[in-house]
């Protein structure tokens, strides 16, 4: 047999193995042919990763354009003709004390809907114990810690509120101090309504603290707080001005003196009791 037409190279064996692909030119061995062949493989190498950093700009881009921004929702308004206060502290004197100390008085917090919630021996729903609101204080929904994940919390004390206990919103903050003071009772000089409100604002971590206690609140409402009419102003001092101008009348400097010592050991009570003595009031 003759086998001189026969091309046992490696072109010709790919060709008898394939003969659908034409016969590959025997120059492709040749060096420089090489080279150019690793110059088209670099540059399809190359065109392949811009066109994934093409597609990664694309799909940040498209990323980017996904995340939509939540504006918060508005607020209702204060009903002072109704006595609706959502998001606020309210504040009414209290009988005989703010006669000598006006501005000692009992203390409430409201819900989303302005529904006051208080705490005078019995937790008091839309009945503000001693009377109608006379004060209130707004505070900032913006100013608040809700989250049940340690790594959600925009306060400083995330660790510590989720484990003093924490709250997913307004309304569940003031349940749940609703359900804990619920079983305690009441006490004007170590478990008072300021204890119930110093509750509630640690469960919202309210302007990133949860450690609001009996003499913040109070200093809060005094600093803040808003009258509701002038009937309200009136209601916090005509009776401590009738009693003190009655007891100067009455007794002179020994009344003074009297009072001073009143307002002293009750603010003295409440403030060495609260930061001196260990917190003694904290029920």
């Amino acid at each position: 047999m003759d086998f001189s037409s026969v091309d046992f190279s490696l072109t010709g064996k790919f060709a008898a193995m394939h003969p659908a692909y034409p016969l590959i030119d025997s120059n492709l061995h040749g060096k420089d042919n090489h080279k150019g062949g690793a110059q088209r493989h670099y540059r399809s190498q190359h065109s392949r990763n811009l066109v994934s950093q093409v597609e990664e700009e694309d799909t940040s881009h498209c990323e980017e354009k996904v995340v939509v921004k939540i504006e918060a929702p508005e607020l209702p308004p204060i009903d002072l003709k109704k006595g609706r206060f959502p998001y606020c502290l309210v504040w009414v004197p209290l009988p005989v004390v703010a006669w000598l100390v006006p501005f000692v008085g009992h203390v409430g917090i409201c819900r989303e809907d302005g529904v006051i919630i208080d705490f005078a021996g019995r937790i008091n729903i839309d009945n503000l114990a001693f009377g109608s609101a006379a004060k209130y204080v707004p505070l900032r929904l913006d100013q608040c810690c809700f989250s049940q994940q340690p790594l959600d919390h925009v306060c400083k004390e995330g660790s510590s509120h989720l484990a003093g206990g924490s709250a997913i919103s307004w309304d569940n903050a003031v349940n749940q101090t609703m359900l804990e003071f619920g079983k305690k009772s009441y006490n004007f000089f170590t478990c008072n309504c300021h204890s119930f409100v110093a509750n509630c604002m640690n469960r919202m971590a309210y302007k990133g603290s949860t450690r609001w206690n009996l003499v913040e609140v109070l200093v809060l409402v005094l600093v803040r707080g808003t009258f509701v009419n002038f009937t309200g102003f009136l209601r916090a001092y005509v009776p401590f001005v009738a009693v003190m101008s009655l007891g100067f009348w009455m007794a002179g400097w020994v009344f003074f003196f009297f009072w001073c010592g009143f307002t002293s050991l009750l603010l003295g009570w409440f403030t060495f009791g609260t930061y001196a003595f260990g917190g003694i009031i904290d029920c």
